[in-house]
């Protein structure tokens, strides 16, 4: 974000070691609670499974409170 002028944003972890990454980088990161308690380090969900299932609705919740708080978004998987 930074290198493309981005100056107020804001990246969404979706496991634990990922969030305690991008802090150590001074990136601005959010994880909720529940997330950071039903993954510790990220491994690949199977398209379709369960997990993977889980992930895409955590997405969406996150996306869905940006729009619902007026901002814009971009969103990018940078896996």
């Amino acid at each position: 974000a930074k290198r493309i002028g981005f100056r107020h944003y804001i990246l969404l972890a979706e496991d634990l070691e990922s969030y305690n990454l991008l802090r150590s980088f001074d990136e601005p990161v959010y994880i909720s609670y529940s997330q950071s308690l039903l993954s510790g380090t990220k491994s690949e969900a199977e398209y379709g499974s369960i997990s993977f299932q889980v992930t895409m609705a955590y997405r969406v919740e996150f996306l869905m409170r940006v729009l619902r708080g007026g901002f814009h978004f971009l969103t990018a998987d940078m896996d």
